[in-house]
């Protein structure tokens, strides 16, 4: 059967281009892109290779390490161009017995390809460009954007250099499906090249696959160059002409989409939410670039902050990131599925930022929320005994019990000041108070009063 372009696969390709801050053309056409590969029965791809729907784009996002929060930062990647194109099937390579498999459900099925200029330089700058990216265009709904399930995807290509030197020769990646995937393979790949060029190897042009189970990058094929893919107009697909506003042409013509109609209803993006949020509650950039990672999660706290505005709003985001993550992971839920009062959540962290509870408490108080219980925190509290230790003479000698009962793990801490030994006196006063004391509060006392070596 001859290809038939979908209408709606165009106009999710203006609206995300346009998000992209790209340049859209006013017409684009498609090509052939041979090639001879199990994955492709016909031997050849639709692609826009001379003449794709858009170009010159950037995208502004926050890099942002989960290991190192504080060092976030913002940067800017060139977009070279957003092309539509089919997509080819799915090659699954069984080493055990081999052989590979080739499931070609997907054969045909039209997706948009976006090309970044090579100007990324780490894992961690990778990841969070694909992570807002994807934020993108869940916002604007053009894709689910859930990799488990293949609906998007990204080929990473890798070369290193020594500085002042030109750009190497680079491997490409295919077909990496989760962020944890992307950040191995890219920093196994770079290793790999390093260790190539130091043991003065070459290295070779070609494209690799990530095994996860190893952990390593595998070589697929050999790289063609350009002109082996012998691009050709594709004959049975005409020319796609791009038109700002409507007239008597773009009624009659099936080819011609009208931009203003396509990109009327954009929402707020990412960037611009972040620095609503920052304008508006003055948050943090951290707090900031969590809440808008979550939408249902940023209305949540809003709708918080809405009932009480005198409410700290970072300590609030901070609370909704910190402890009721925990209490969601401890009953094995998502925030998306509970069925959470924002009212009772209010009044526990109005209880835990007066200081009438503990961190941990808090937790408990959330668990009992998410699982439905109806009781006002406050009488959790109350029926509970859950009522947190302020006064400081009292902490201390819950602290000297910790100190007198767990003497072994006290001595061991004075001397060495070793995380374990601290561990466990903090479990114990956390037992013996009944979470009332704070645990910040019981390690700042227990270093008063048992003075451990400073760490470096």
């Amino acid at each position: 059967t001859l290809p038939v372009l979908n209408r709606r696969c165009v106009e999710a390709a203006l609206k995300t281009a346009f998000a992209l801050n790209c340049t859209i053309s006013e017409s684009c056409t498609f090509d052939r892109k041979h090639y001879f590969y199990a994955d492709l029965p016909s031997g050849y791809q639709i692609t826009q290779h001379l003449n794709p729907i858009a170009t010159n784009g950037h995208i502004d996002f926050i890099v942002f390490d989960e290991f190192k929060p504080s060092d976030l930062y913002s940067k800017r990647v060139a977009l070279t161009q957003v092309q539509l194109e089919q997509d080819s099937g799915k090659s699954l390579h069984d080493g055990a017995n081999n052989r590979s498999l080739i499931d070609l459900n997907r054969c045909g099925v039209a997706l948009m390809e976006f090309v970044f200029a090579p100007t990324i330089y780490t894992a961690v700058e990778a990841v969070s460009l694909v992570k807002e990216l994807s934020l993108i265009l869940k916002k604007i709904d053009c894709c689910t954007c859930k990799m488990e399930e293949g609906a998007l995807r990204v080929d990473v290509n890798i070369s290193v250099h020594k500085p002042g030197e030109s750009l190497g020769t680079r491997c490409e990646i295919k077909n990496l499906n989760s962020f944890n995937s992307m950040q191995a393979a890219i920093k196994y790949e770079a290793l790999r090249q390093i260790n190539v060029l130091e043991n003065g190897g070459t290295v070779v042009n070609e494209t690799r696959a990530f095994n996860v189970r190893s952990q390593e990058t595998v070589p697929m094929r050999d790289k063609e160059v350009v002109q082996d893919y012998r691009f050709m107009p594709e004959p049975n697909l005409p020319p796609v002409i791009i038109k700002k506003t409507v007239d008597k042409e773009s009624e009659t013509n099936p080819n011609i989409v009208v931009i203003d109609k396509v990109i009327n209803q954009l929402p707020i993006l990412p960037k611009e939410e972040r620095e609503r949020l920052s304008n508006e509650y003055g948050l943090s950039s951290k707090n900031c670039y969590k809440l808008v990672e979550n939408d249902k999660l940023c209305n949540f706290f809003e709708h918080i902050m809405k009932e009480k505005p005198m409410r700290d709003a970072n300590a609030l985001s901070c609370f909704l990131l910190v402890e009721l993550m925990i209490s969601l992971r401890q009953c094995k839920t998502k925030f998306e599925n509970a069925h959470i009062s924002r009212e009772a959540v209010g009044e526990c962290f109005d209880l835990y930022y007066e200081k009438t509870i503990t961190a941990n408490t808090a937790c408990n108080v959330l668990n009992l929320v998410i699982k439905g219980e109806k009781t006002r925190p406050m009488n959790i509290v109350d029926e509970n005994g859950w009522r947190a230790v302020n006064d400081e003479q009292k902490k201390r000698e819950i602290c000297m019990k910790a100190i007198e009962v767990k003497k072994h793990y006290a001595e061991r801490y004075k001397k060495k000041g070793q995380n374990y030994s601290l561990k466990q006196l903090t479990m114990f006063i956390k037992q013996y108070s009944n979470d009332a004391v704070d645990e910040e509060d019981a390690i700042r006392i227990l270093d008063e009063i048992l003075q451990p070596p400073k760490k470096n």
